[in-house]
């Protein structure tokens, strides 16, 4: 019950995400233009720093999963809510002759642009977290199983928000936005109720979830207990600040500890631990390269598509053939090629398809070439990249898994994207 409630979570932001994603770049070029998203992509950075902050000060507070979730959840669907209520409003007069008018509301167009951005960056990595730290308590065997299962669910939510984002010119920006945001308040019921079940299951029947793993198993599980190994030298280095291993609560002294470490503790995890950094330069590294690829046919496509809600529509078919196409390599490869050849083989991957895209794109500069490209290249990266950088995870502490984490995919790999675009930028 508790794996199903959590896909069923997963299911649901995800698609919310996919959803809100196209009407994001489709708000901004109406209220704003294309031409300024360098600036948001850069300026998403100086956004994140005080929400980040304000995430690991609520990870080293909250010590219930469950109200974390509530919190972080509950404000992105009410700011997706007033969006709905006030973009009708601002999208009719970014119409008006009057140019006065139409620039009010540009502040509008921004503020879409970085609420979506964020929400991306961190609800879904906080979802993540919570499902790492409930299954680091379990035989890695099962967490072996149950990625790659999470990913097939993802696809199927992304590919629901996607093609329902397609729709935009006949439903309009405001009722996505009102659907978006009761998807968002849906996953505070599914994601509350998981966690319950799963630590009730934990403590009534602990020897199921053995005898779980024992009966799925696997090379993967053998080639996380080989990282976990590698790795024990920098884990004992890092003992003297970091809990223990564990998805709980862990006793009072232990909580207090963890409010003590400061909101910057993410940050000094990354600098001091070698394989912590080490996840850092494997989840920024390829986006240099990807942001500006997807950039480039964003503005290709703008040629083509002239209204807003045809723009948004493109980008909602894009992310159904994205997401359509990871499903497939999700269902039929992602575990098959990570237990054949191993995470190192995964990692290395995708910055190996992000060249090959490139001399594509190179040898033929064309909207439907740059399409079938990032096309692929992003079904890569979310149907093994992404599973396979999760999967590092399993073998560090709560404090890797929340802030450090944090600090990995809502600031670095945003960082990587606003530098990058600013630099490609026609």
């Amino acid at each position: 019950m508790s794996l199903t409630l959590f896909l069923v979570s997963f299911y649901t932001l995800v698609g919310a995400y996919w959803l809100v994603r196209p009407l994001k770049v489709g708000v901004f070029v109406a209220l704003v233009g294309l031409s300024s998203e360098p600036e948001a992509k850069l300026g998403t950075l100086v956004v994140l720093l005080p929400i980040l902050l304000g995430y690991n000060a609520a990870v080293a507070r909250v010590t219930d999963m469950k109200r974390l979730v509530a919190v972080v959840a509950g404000a992105y669907a009410a700011i997706f809510a007033a969006i709905g209520l006030v973009l009708p409003i601002a999208l009719a007069s970014s119409s008006s002759p009057s140019p006065s008018l139409s620039a009010s509301w540009a502040w509008l167009g921004w503020v879409t642009y970085w609420v979506i951005e964020s929400f991306g960056s961190v609800c879904v990595a906080m979802m993540w977290s919570v499902l790492s730290s409930v299954l680091a308590s379990r035989p890695k065997a099962t967490a072996a199983h149950v990625y790659p299962l999470a990913v097939v669910v993802c696809q199927l939510g992304a590919i629901t928000g996607a093609s329902l984002a397609t729709r935009t010119a006949s439903l309009g920006f405001g009722f996505m936005f009102f659907v978006g945001a009761a998807a968002v308040a849906g996953v505070i019921v599914t994601s509350s109720a998981a966690v319950s079940y799963a630590a009730a299951s934990a403590v009534a029947a602990p020897s199921e979830a053995a005898e779980a793993g024992l009966l799925s198993g696997g090379q993967l599980a053998a080639q996380i207990e080989t990282l976990e190994d590698k790795n024990a030298p920098q884990a004992a280095a890092s003992a003297s600040h970091l809990p223990p291993p564990r998805g709980g609560r862990g006793s009072a002294a232990q909580r207090r500890q963890r409010r003590q470490t400061g909101l910057l503790e993410g940050l000094i995890i990354i600098g001091t631990d070698t394989y912590v950094g080490g996840i850092l330069v494997v989840s920024t590294f390829a986006e240099l390269i990807g942001t500006i690829l997807d950039y480039q046919m964003k503005v290709v496509a703008k040629r083509e598509y002239a209204t807003p809600e045809a723009f948004a529509g493109f980008m909602g078919y894009f992310g159904v053939a994205v997401n359509s196409m990871s499903l497939v390599f999700a269902l039929v490869g992602t575990k098959r090629f990570l237990a054949m050849f191993g995470l190192r083989a995964a990692l290395l991957a995708y910055p190996l398809g992000c060249a090959s895209v490139v001399g594509l794109v190179y040898l033929a500069p064309s909207l439907a070439f740059m399409f079938v490209g990032m096309v692929a290249l992003k079904a890569f990266n979310y149907s093994l990249n992404n599973p396979a950088k999760e999967l590092l995870y399993l073998s560090t502490t709560p404090d890797v898994r929340f802030k450090a984490k944090s600090w990995i995919d809502m600031f670095g790999t945003r960082l990587a994207k606003g530098v990058e675009l600013d630099g490609g930028a026609p």
